[in-house]
């Protein structure tokens, strides 16, 4: 079995920017765990990232950055 692999702040970020452009770009959110699947971004045990909480890392971000009325 491979050693854990600590995340950093870094990663989070970088996953977290990827989720928002993809989102931009108009993709779901099953389209998007398997993007970042793909690029090796998953869970701990080495699955997908929940639909939900790549919907959090979009809501939290709208939340921080409000689109004008």
């Amino acid at each position: 079995t491979p050693p854990p692999v600590t995340k950093t702040a870094t990663d989070n970020a970088e996953r977290d920017a990827l989720i928002l452009a993809l989102h931009a770009e108009g993709k779901s959110l099953s389209q998007i765990a398997a993007a970042l699947a793909e690029q090796g971004m998953t869970t701990a045990n080495g699955t997908p990232l929940s639909k939900s909480t790549i919907n959090r890392v979009v809501l939290e971000s709208h939340r921080q950055n409000p689109e004008p009325a």
